[in-house]
């Protein structure tokens, strides 16, 4: 019998930075909501989809690399497919990290 010590895996954590002093505090989250009646609303605006992407990236450009991420709520009983549409106008527009939100409600 040979007994051998387990290693233990080691994951990569990236744990955010402080920021400098006298530098604004971090930009708003980006929330953009569809409903069931497939309307938008971004920050809780109502936005056209067509308007969408500039919006997007006029907001973007203001952000550092790793600021520019974009939550997206959609109801569960959603198909796919326009989620899938906003992700891709999404990185079209400069989002780097997508999170996605189930809406229960």
């Amino acid at each position: 019998m040979v007994i051998q010590p387990h290693k233990e895996a080691k994951l990569a954590v990236q744990a955010p930075e402080e920021s400098p002093p006298g530098m604004p505090s971090s930009p708003e989250i980006l929330m953009l909501s569809l409903s069931a009646e497939m309307r938008l609303e971004l920050n809780s605006r109502e936005i056209d989809i067509g308007e969408l992407s500039p919006k997007l990236a006029q907001l973007l450009r203001q952000r550092p690399a790793d600021s520019r991420a974009l939550f997206i709520k959609a109801p569960a009983r959603i198909t796919y497919e326009p989620v899938v549409n906003l992700i891709d106008l999404a990185k079209g527009a400069g989002v780097i990290t997508v999170g996605l939100i189930k809406d229960d409600g």
